[in-house]
């Protein structure tokens, strides 16, 4: 799972800042809660997007590792290239 670095944190927490000045009320609460708020939701928000990213992509990096080994063993062996492809895909499939 891939996390923003700090930098980028920081980038997206002075935007979101920036657009939410507006909507400060010192009536309903300090500065210290609503930036406090800000700062809450742009770490959640960085957290959702990390784990929904990284569940997205499990399965391609997996592939493409079986794919690379696979072609490394083709150039020894075309026989046990079948066989692993069978092996990570399914008895009935067919390398490309």
């Amino acid at each position: 799972m891939r996390y923003c670095s700090e930098a980028e944190l920081l980038s997206d927490i002075n935007y979101k800042l920036l657009k939410a000045v507006d909507r400060f009320d010192p009536t309903k609460g300090s500065a210290f809660t609503f930036v406090s708020q800000v700062v809450t939701n742009v770490l959640c928000t960085s957290v959702t997007i990390a784990r929904r990213s990284s569940n997205r992509f499990v399965e391609l990096d997996e592939a493409a590792t079986i794919i690379v080994s696979s072609s490394r063993m083709a150039k020894s062996n075309p026989k046990t290239q079948l066989t692993t492809w069978r092996t990570a895909y399914g008895p009935g499939s067919r390398p490309p």
